[in-house]
């Protein structure tokens, strides 16, 4: 990493467009940062929290529907169920789209 950082020290000196402060954010941006459990699972979760939200959203619509249509027996309890039902298709489907909820069940 040293010999880097000295070489293109040695370059900026030789060509005018390559400054050392260039020299200084390579060696900066070449330090890598250590790989923990915290980082591994924060970019594992980070492209799977749309699928994750939407999954547990409509999955909680279908409890909630599916106990109006039980507790309010009537004209309704047919849309509540119907809508119940599509919800937690829809909920499960997109759970089980994130591999991390597939991973943990």
């Amino acid at each position: 990493m040293q010999n880097i950082v000295a070489f293109r020290l040695r370059q900026s000196r030789r060509s005018p467009g390559f400054s050392a402060t260039s020299a200084a954010l390579l060696a900066i941006s070449a330090v890598k940062a250590p790989v923990t459990g915290e980082t591994q699972l924060a970019s594992l979760l980070r492209g799977e929290i749309a699928n994750i939200v939407a999954g547990a959203f409509f999955l909680f619509i279908c409890v909630i529907a599916l106990s109006i249509a039980t507790i309010r027996p009537g004209k309704s309890t047919r849309l509540m169920v119907w809508l119940g039902v599509w919800s937690g298709m829809y909920g499960a489907q997109e759970s089980l789209r994130s591999g991390s909820v597939v991973a943990a069940g």
